[in-house]
């Protein structure tokens, strides 16, 4: 978590920091859950809806940090949406959000399958949709949001440690964080010290193919994205929907009648 390029909210990565330095559980304890998981289906069908939970920090890979964070991978969410997508059984799916975001590498194979299902696909957000977890909801046919949901911070940051430091050992190395010039709200600027720009080119790089994606699966413009999205901020539902960032507010129980009347297309 100390270094690399993430898409997640400062509440986020405080979580997984936290847990990251919390004292270690006992190895059986994940190799048990890990055992379990296996054997657990992807999503849970009810009257031909298909439920896929996406929830906690999002990683690349299913890993003992993962499962510490009660988080999700992206490979996880991908093949969820794509057995949904070619299970009989199947009609309508829902990507049932509640994270703040996590890793960029692997979050584009998610987004892929989500963007790609040919069943109807609505997200549904309970509590947060932000950052890694928009990137993958926004190729949805239709966002719906709670009331009380928070929605948004589209942006990338970097953390590095700064080896040209004086730092005798790790502990007391710097680390240096670098946010995209595209959004400049996704972390409050403690520390502004230019000498960076490489490192910032890359952020920058990286922010571009979010808002590309995002402009592409909303169906406008990533200078709309960029005007009308936030710059990395994240909103409550009722202002996410006057921003365009999802189609409706609704409560859960709205939501998921809604979503069992929908019938299954040829295409998104």
């Amino acid at each position: 978590m100390s270094t690399g390029p993430w898409l997640i909210t400062p509440e986020g990565a405080s979580a997984v920091r936290a847990a990251f330095a919390s004292p270690a559980l006992a190895l059986d304890d994940y190799e048990d859950v890990e055992a379990e998981d296996e054997h657990e289906r992807d999503y849970d069908l009810v009257d031909g809806v298909a439920r896929i939970r996406v929830v906690g920090p999002l990683f690349a890979t299913l890993s003992f940090w993962a499962w510490l964070c009660g988080g999700k991978s992206y490979p996880q969410i991908a093949a969820a949406v794509q057995a949904a997508d070619a299970d009989p059984e199947v009609s309508s799916i829902v990507l049932d959000l509640d994270s703040p975001g996590g890793e960029v590498n692997g979050v584009q194979g998610a987004a892929f399958a989500v963007a790609s299902a040919r069943k109807p696909l609505t997200a549904f957000v309970t509590g947060s949709c932000c950052s890694a977890a928009y990137w993958i909801a926004s190729g949805a046919k239709r966002i719906v949001a709670s009331p009380t949901a928070i929605v948004g911070s589209i942006g990338v940051y970097g953390r590095l440690a700064d080896e040209r430091s004086d730092a005798k050992d790790w502990d007391d190395t710097r680390v240096r964080t670098v946010i995209a010039s595209q959004s400049p709200r996704k972390l409050p600027d403690f520390d502004a010290e230019g000498g960076m720009a490489d490192v910032q080119t890359q952020i920058d790089d990286l922010c571009a193919v979010f808002v590309e994606t995002v402009a592409a699966g909303r169906g406008i413009t990533t200078d709309q994205v960029l005007e009308r999205y936030g710059q990395g901020a994240a909103f409550v539902a009722a202002r996410a929907l006057g921003a365009g960032l999802i189609d409706e507010v609704a409560d859960a129980a709205d939501t998921w009648l809604s979503i069992g009347r929908q019938q299954p297309s040829e295409s998104n």
